[in-house]
C-alpha cells in the first residue's frame, strides 16, 4: 500500500488576496480557478452546518499543493487559533534561501513571527499568511530536522528506525 502526504488545506477570508500571498512569496502555480462545493457533499464534507458553501482553489509548489478554502456560507470570521487551540500548527515549506523567502513573505504582505533561528545546521522561522496561518520556512529537509531534533532532544529518538510511541 503506498501512502502519501500529497497535499494541505487552509481556510483564508480572501481567495485572491491570499492567492496573490502564495504566488508571490513562494512561486505557487495555480492549477484551479476558485470553484464552490455545497450541497449534501459540503455538508458531509465539513460536518455541516446545513447549507454550509464554500470555494476551494488549488496551488502548486515544487513538491506538495495547498488547497485554498474561503468560506461563503455560513461567513464567520476565522480568527487564527492559538497553537495549543488548532488542529493544523503550520505549513511546512523548505525553501533554498530563508531571509529571501522572509523578505518576499513580507513583500506579499505576511509577517515574521520568530527571527531566523538556527537548529542543527539548518536555518528556520515561522512567519504567517495574511489570515494568520502559520507557515514554517527551513533551508533543510524534514529528516535533517528531525535527526537535529533528536539530538537536542534524545529521548524524543524511537526504539527502532520505524517505532511508534
Amino acid at each position: 500500500m503506498t501512502i502519501a502526504n500529497d497535499h494541505q488545506a487552509v481556510r483564508v477570508t480572501d481567495m485572491e488576496r491570499s492567492t496573490r500571498f502564495y504566488v508571490e512569496a513562494f512561486d505557487a502555480t495555480v492549477l484551479t480557478r476558485p470553484f464552490v462545493i455545497e450541497g449534501d457533499f459540503a455538508e458531509a464534507m465539513m460536518g455541516g452546518p446545513p447549507g454550509v458553501r464554500f470555494r476551494i482553489r488549488h496551488l502548486r509548489f515544487e513538491q506538495g499543493v495547498v488547497e485554498l478554502f474561503e468560506f461563503l456560507e455560513p461567513v464567520v470570521r476565522a480568527e487564527p487559533a492559538h497553537g495549543s487551540r488548532a488542529s493544523i500548527l503550520h505549513l511546512g515549506f523548505r525553501v533554498d534561501d530563508v531571509d529571501a523567502t522572509v523578505a518576499r513573505v513580507l513583500d506579499a504582505g505576511g509577517r515574521l513571527l520568530l527571527p531566523v533561528t538556527a537548529w542543527g545546521g539548518a536555518r528556520l522561522t515561522f512567519c504567517a499568511d495574511p489570515d494568520g496561518n502559520v507557515v514554517e520556512l527551513a533551508d533543510a529537509s524534514i529528516e535533517q530536522l528531525v535527526t537535529a531534533t533528536v539530538a537536542a532532544f534524545p529521548e524524543a529518538a524511537p526504539d527502532a528506525p520505524d517505532a511508534v510511541a
